[in-house]
C-alpha cells in the first residue's frame, strides 16, 4: 500500500494511529495520495540511494517549499527560475526549485547536558488547501507533551515545548510562520545586500529602525524591507510582535536577539515591482491576517 513509500515519523500523532508496538502505521484520515504536499512525506533519496536530507519540493504558488531535515523551511520563488523549452509545435515551460530563503530556528546547547538540541519535524495538520508544517525544538512532542517535565514526575504536564510552525496556503502571496519561544533565523542563499526599513521616517512611528555599530546592523520593530540586488529580489518582513534582527558579518542570515513569540510573514515584491507601487501597499494592509486552514465546498 501507499505506507511503504511514506516516512512515517514526519506525521504526528493527531493524524496516526500508533499500533500495539509503538509503530504509527494508521492514519486517522484517508491518506490524500493527491494533495499538493505529500512530497513532504514520501520518503526521498539522492542520486546514492540514501536518505536525502531535503525533501521533494511542494508548490502553493507563488512559492514553493522544500524541508530539511536539519529544521529549515526552503523558500523558492518558482517564476525566478522558469525556462521555457521550444520544440516544435509545442513550448515546454518548467519553473525549477532554487532555494531563495531558508527559514529555520537558532539552535542552542542544553544547560544541562550541553548537548546541541534537536529538531523534530512533523505535518500536524492539512485539508484541501493547505498544510501545517511544524519544527518542535528539544524534548517535546507535537502532540502537546512536554518530555522533560513528564520524566521528573509531571505526567498531567501538557506544555508544549518551543516551536515554530509554518502554514502552506495555496495562492498565499505571504508565507506565514508561527513562533512559539524560539529565535528565528532567516538564511539567504546568497547574501542580504540591503537590510531596512519599508518607508521613509518609519522609526518617527516605531514601526522600523536601523541602528549601526561599526560592521553589525540592527533592525528592530514589526516592518523590514530585505533585499539581495544580486538576484534583484526584495521581500518585505512582518512581525506581528516587534523583535529585533541583527544581520551576520557574512550578511548571508539574519537572526533575532532572543527567543520570540509571534507571527513572521514573509513576502516577495514581484519583479518589475517597486515599493511605491500599489501592491505593496496591498500586502501592508492585510499582513495582520492571516489563514492556517481552508476548505472547498460543492454547490
Amino acid at each position: 500500500g501507499v505506507g511503504r513509500f511514506l516516512d512515517w515519523s514526519l506525521l504526528g500523532p493527531t493524524l496516526v494511529v500508533a499500533s500495539q508496538n509503538g509503530r504509527k502505521t494508521t492514519l486517522k484520515r484517508v491518506f490524500p495520495t493527491g494533495a499538493f504536499w505529500v512530497n513532504l512525506v514520501v520518503r526521498s533519496t539522492n542520486d546514492t540511494g540514501t536518505v536525502a536530507g531535503s525533501s521533494l519540493p511542494v508548490v502553493t504558488y507563488p512559492y514553493a517549499f522544500r524541508w530539511t531535515c536539519g529544521g529549515g523551511l526552503e523558500i523558492s520563488y518558482p517564476f525566478f527560475h522558469r525556462a521555457v523549452t521550444v520544440r516544435p509545435p509545442h513550448s515546454i515551460v518548467s519553473d525549477e526549485f532554487v532555494p531563495e530563503l531558508v527559514m529555520s530556528a537558532l539552535l542552542k546547547r542544553d544547560v544541562r547536558s550541553g548537548v546541541l538540541m534537536t529538531v523534530k519535524r512533523q505535518i500536524v495538520d492539512y485539508d484541501e488547501l493547505s498544510v501545517t508544517v511544524r519544527f518542535l525544538v528539544g524534548d517535546g512532542d507535537a502532540d502537546g507533551i512536554d518530555k522533560t517535565a513528564a520524566a521528573a514526575g509531571d505526567s498531567g504536564s501538557r506544555v508544549m515545548g518551543a516551536y515554530w510552525e509554518g502554514y502552506l496556503v495555496q495562492g498565499s502571496p505571504y508565507v506565514t510562520m508561527l513562533f512559539r519561544g524560539v529565535t528565528p533565523l532567516l538564511t539567504m542563499a546568497d547574501r542580504f545586500t540591503n537590510v531596512g526599513c519599508l518607508i521613509p521616517n518609519a522609526h518617527i512611528f516605531g514601526i522600523c529602525e536601523v541602528t549601526e555599530y561599526g560592521t553589525l546592523v540592527e533592525v528592530t520593530g514589526g516592518q523590514f524591507l530585505l533585499s539581495s540586488t544580486e538576484h534583484n529580489q526584495n521581500w518585505i518582513l512582518f512581525a506581528s510582535e516587534p523583535l529585533t534582527l541583527r544581520l551576520a558579518p557574512d550578511k548571508q542570515s539574519l537572526v533575532a536577539s532572543k527567543a520570540y513569540t509571534g507571527v513572521l510573514r514573509l513576502a516577495l515584491i514581484p519583479p518589475r515591482s517597486n515599493i511605491d507601487d500599489d501592491i505593496v501597499s496591498q500586502l501592508m494592509k492585510y499582513s495582520a491576517t492571516y489563514p492556517i486552514a481552508g476548505t472547498v465546498a460543492f454547490d
